[in-house]
């Protein structure tokens, strides 16, 4: 047998363009090349794998059972060099190797999906990494230029460090489990009133903050770093906290979660809003300043 090391692209081509069209000469065409160079390649492909990966006694030409093992291995070799092509494209464009997003733990995911899709019709060599993350290590992710670009809330990026530009902004809401005693009770709460039940917050995982506090009232809490387990606590009736509209009004109207009658409504609802940053001075690579582009013109669902 031949040194199969010597198989070339242009036999691989020849063996899938074969393979796809159906017939030699619709694979010429599909190649722009003569039908007696497109047979030329089959046969020196058989030669060097040691046997027909055709049969050409029929009206068309069938892979034998060699030609079939040997297609996923084709198809992927075409398919990694089809990336190595794009990818020595965006080199040369001065791409950059990945793009890199943080976004805060309570951002509606749901408004961010669609433009992830759109990134990667549009940049398709290019691997997008998205950490979530919450409060200052959000923050920090973008400070110490580990990401490029942020969604994050405003009032943790009110800084000469970061640029940036307002998104959009959601609302969070008191809630409790519907037998919770702030829920079950009668008339409107007051700030007194949390204060002597366990409030459930999200905490900060990174050091910035870890002497300050965000909406915090309650003399005792318990704290997860999770929103996801935060939300489990609050329906389970462990605690009141504040969640974001997006993920408790389902909730709400299912009467797994309700809102809490709070005397000063500006408490029952508060906003929040989001910006996109990214570090002062950091010259972001075409494909982080496009998605930049799509994140800057986000609008809620």
């Amino acid at each position: 047998m031949d040194n199969l090391s010597a198989i070339s692209l242009s036999q691989i081509d020849a063996f899938l363009a074969v393979v796809d069209a159906g017939s030699f000469s619709a694979a010429a065409r599909r190649l722009n090349r003569t039908q007696p160079a497109v047979t030329y390649a089959i046969d020196k492909l058989e030669d060097l794998v040691g046997f027909a990966v055709f049969d050409r006694s029929l009206y068309r030409p069938v892979l034998t059972v060699g030609g079939k093992a040997l297609l996923p291995q084709a198809r992927q070799v075409a398919h990694d060099l089809a990336r190595m092509s794009e990818r020595a494209r965006m080199v040369r464009a001065a791409v950059e190797p990945e793009v890199r997003l943080v976004v805060d733990g309570q951002f509606p995911m749901s408004l961010l999906l669609p433009v992830v899709g759109r990134f990667r019709e549009a940049w398709p060599g290019v691997p997008l990494r998205i950490m979530v993350e919450n409060l200052s290590a959000s923050v920090a992710a973008v400070r110490n230029g580990s990401h490029g670009i942020g969604l994050l809330a405003s009032l943790m990026v009110n800084h000469p460090d970061f640029e940036r530009t307002a998104v959009l902004d959601i609302d969070l809401i008191l809630v409790a489990a519907p037998d919770h005693p702030l829920a079950a009770g009668p008339g409107r709460i007051e700030w007194d009133d949390l204060r002597r039940h366990v409030q459930i917050v999200l905490t900060d995982r990174a050091e910035p903050t870890e002497n300050r506090e965000f909406g915090v009232i309650a003399a005792e809490t318990w704290r997860t770093s999770d929103l996801g387990a935060k939300h489990a606590m609050i329906r389970a009736g462990l605690g009141w906290g504040s969640l974001p509209a997006h993920l408790v009004e389902p909730d709400m109207a299912a009467c797994r979660l309700v809102a809490l009658n709070m005397a000063d409504t500006g408490l029952a609802r508060r906003r929040l809003v989001y910006d996109l940053v990214w570090k002062a001075g950091v010259e972001l690579g075409p494909a982080t300043r496009w998605l930049a582009s799509q994140l800057s013109s986000l609008t809620p669902a």
